[in-house]
């Protein structure tokens, strides 16, 4: 994994606060650990985790048409999730963080169908509303 700066903490919490606010504190520390999971990942170590979550469908909140779009570019440290979030960021990509997810780099909500990925497997957790898979390839 790259060295992580102060950009990667900063969009991974703002990713994490968007996709799963809903969740609380574990749901969004799900998603980082996910992102770091990535990050660690063969197929995803050349990005940094900025690069990660800013990839084209792959986290919803980034998404041009996602209404979470506007709420995450808004997000500061006067909004306690996103200060949560921040907080949980450091804590995961420093390694103080035990992996909840199971070395999950995939997940979905159940809100939406399941997607083509996650089609005939089982997912290794489960937190809140989303599922989370590892060994996709």
């Amino acid at each position: 994994m790259k060295e992580v700066t102060a950009e990667d903490l900063w969009t991974a919490a703002m990713t994490a606060c968007c996709e799963a606010r809903g969740e609380g504190m574990e749901g969004m520390q799900a998603v980082l650990l996910v992102i770091r999971n990535r990050a660690m990942d063969l197929r995803w170590s050349m990005l940094s985790v900025a690069a990660i979550c800013r990839q084209p469908a792959q986290f919803s909140a980034w998404d041009a048409k996602d209404a979470n779009r506007h709420r995450m570019f808004a997000l500061s440290l006067e909004n306690v999730d996103f200060r949560n979030s921040l907080a949980m960021a450091i804590g995961v990509f420093s390694g103080e963080t035990s992996d909840a997810v199971r070395g999950a780099t995939h997940y979905y909500a159940d809100t939406i169908a399941p997607p083509y990925w996650a089609q005939g497997k089982e997912p290794v957790a489960t937190i809140g509303h989303h599922h989370f898979f590892a060994g996709i390839a």
